[in-house]
């Protein structure tokens, strides 16, 4: 919140620069033809109001490129954040399948034929190469743990439907309640993402 407030107030601080230097200049300039008209300025008037338009100029030469710099740093992070809401939200919604390929195995126990184990097995090969595709650029540490998590509970996903018998049921709930854990790890990443998004485009 501090940071945000300090942000407010360069803005607010730059903002005022700029208005000051764009309202002075063209009074300044209309006061200069003004007296010359009614006949000049003295050598010290003059020397002022030259030296104070050097100070706007000077100014507005240092607030007008300080200020564009601002705004491409807070669009290079708002891009940045964008990118890693992308990730995140592809991870979510990964933990979302694999929730719902564990309840599915789960209620389907004990009734399992060799056609089903062998489905859901192909499903969750598919579903590890996804997961290494999209988030293979991810640097993330965080993120990289979570998907890490996805991979090893997908592991033990196709090793119970490989094995000779019914799937323990045992197995198929720890899991589920692994798949329930990671999922609000990654949950938790983007509500933190998503405040981070909107405090910079603030």
């Amino acid at each position: 919140m501090e940071r945000n407030g300090s942000k407010g107030s360069q803005h607010a601080l730059m903002a005022g620069i700029v208005l000051l230097a764009v309202l002075f200049l063209p009074i300044a300039i209309l006061l200069m033809l003004a007296v010359d008209q009614l006949g000049g300025l003295s050598a010290s008037a003059a020397a002022w109001v030259q030296a104070i338009g050097s100070l706007v100029g000077i100014g507005v030469a240092i607030a007008i490129p300080a200020w564009q710099h601002r705004r491409e740093v807070k669009a290079a992070e708002i891009a940045r954040l964008d990118i890693e809401i992308g990730y995140t939200r592809r991870l979510f919604i990964l933990a979302k399948e694999l929730e719902a390929a564990l309840a599915q195995a789960y209620g389907q126990w004990p009734h399992y034929g060799a056609e089903a184990k062998g489905a859901l097995r192909v499903s969750q090969i598919d579903f590890q190469s996804r997961l290494f595709e999209g988030l293979k650029a991810d640097q993330n540490t965080y993120r990289v743990m979570a998907a890490g998590d996805l991979r090893k509970i997908s592991d033990g996903i196709v090793w119970q439907m490989t094995r000779k018998g019914i799937p323990d049921v045992e197995v198929l709930g720890e899991l589920r309640r692994e798949t329930a854990n990671s999922l609000i790890f990654v949950e938790n990443l983007l509500d933190v993402v998503h405040f981070e998004r909107q405090a910079a485009a603030e």
